[in-house]
């Protein structure tokens, strides 16, 4: 689905069962090419994904930055600007009834907010938010994740010096 989502047109859907195809075939799941055509098409379906798609916006966005001593990296599924912000949108490809998403929300732990705060940092713009966006047909569900109820300002960056000693803590992915 992430795969499908990096390469389809946002606005129209255009090029989707080709991307599907490709997919599943570079993935060894052909026999699945239905099911990840319905979770991505709710995903594009989505409020938040049809906002990105009228607005600035980049998919598979790599991002990394040096919090204390360690460096945090990772790739942004899709991040787009919004009026006064930028906006994570991290796809979440697990199965879950309505009734249990804040639970389900609840249990992801960061990676949501290092990416957050390496995009802050980055692009040194003040406040960027971040949505989770479950993709399941037949709609797909969005939440905020768990500490990211309101935008968060960019870190202060320490010096070059500093940021080449810091010890590789782990990738997010």
């Amino acid at each position: 689905v992430h795969g499908v989502l990096q390469s389809v047109d946002l606005a129209t859907g255009g090029g989707l069962d080709d991307a599907v195809a490709a997919q599943v075939l570079a993935e060894g799941v052909a026999e699945h090419a239905d099911v990840v055509a319905a979770l991505t098409q709710s995903a594009l379906e989505s409020d938040v994904v049809r906002r990105a798609a009228s607005r600035p916006h980049w998919r598979e966005t790599y991002v990394g930055t040096v919090v204390g001593d360690r460096v945090l990296e990772g790739f942004i599924d899709l991040v787009y600007e919004d009026d006064d912000r930028l906006v994570i949108v991290d796809y979440k490809t697990d199965t879950v009834p309505a009734a249990a998403l804040d639970r389900r929300v609840a249990y992801y732990p960061p990676p949501v907010p290092p990416h957050v705060t390496g995009l802050a940092a980055a692009t040194r713009r003040a406040g960027a938010s971040a949505v989770l966006l479950f993709v399941s047909p037949p709609r797909a569900l969005q939440r905020a994740p768990q500490g990211i109820e309101r935008p968060l300002h960019p870190p202060r960056l320490p010096g070059p010096a500093r940021a080449t000693k810091a010890p590789r803590a782990h990738t997010l992915a």
